[in-house]
């Protein structure tokens, strides 16, 4: 079922729109409390849309937020499972957070893992949690799968600024 005609997705108003278009605008500016502003201009139902619950979690992710970015992707992923953004950003709120880490952001994205098996981001962020850990077999395995599932000049280019990759980068070349 597409997410857009989902029956528990709340519309979203012409007011709405902008004050969301206005959110990415500032968060473009690298302006996170402003972003925050226009996103509390929503109406309460509005809060709980999938776009603007990413929107609200890019917006702390941008402000190191991470405890209040794991809460919003908890709610994202308690109201909408079956949207792949929940799933992404929990795992990387979770690793950055106070208390989380590889292990605790692994064990939740796995979890992602069947369920979402055309999704690139899920193998390659799986991949970076792999390498960080030292298990670089098990990370090359995953990346091969990001790259299977998308685009590989994009994400070999991709691979190339990701630290969390550095230690592949001679065997993600070779590829």
């Amino acid at each position: 079922m597409s997410l857009k005609k989902h029956p528990r997705v709340p519309t979203i108003s012409r007011e709405g729109r902008w004050q969301i278009r206005f959110a990415e605008g500032w968060l473009g500016l690298g302006n996170s409390g402003e972003a925050s502003k226009s996103l509390s201009c929503l109406s309460a139902s509005e809060q709980n849309h999938p776009d603007v619950l990413a929107l609200r979690w890019s917006v702390c992710a941008a402000s190191d937020s991470w405890s209040e970015a794991f809460q919003v992707a908890c709610q994202h992923l308690d109201q909408f499972e079956e949207d792949v953004r929940a799933w992404i950003n929990h795992s990387y709120a979770l690793r950055r957070m106070e208390g989380g880490g590889l292990d605790k952001a692994w064990s939740s994205l796995i979890r992602a893992h069947d369920r979402f098996p055309n999704e690139m981001l899920i193998p390659y962020n799986l991949a970076c949690y792999k390498c960080q850990l030292g298990e670089h077999e098990a990370a090359m395995e995953l990346f091969k799968q990001a790259l299977a599932n998308g685009t590989p000049k994009d994400i070999i280019a991709m691979a190339r600024k990701d630290s969390d990759l550095a230690p592949l980068l001679a065997l993600i070349e070779a590829l």
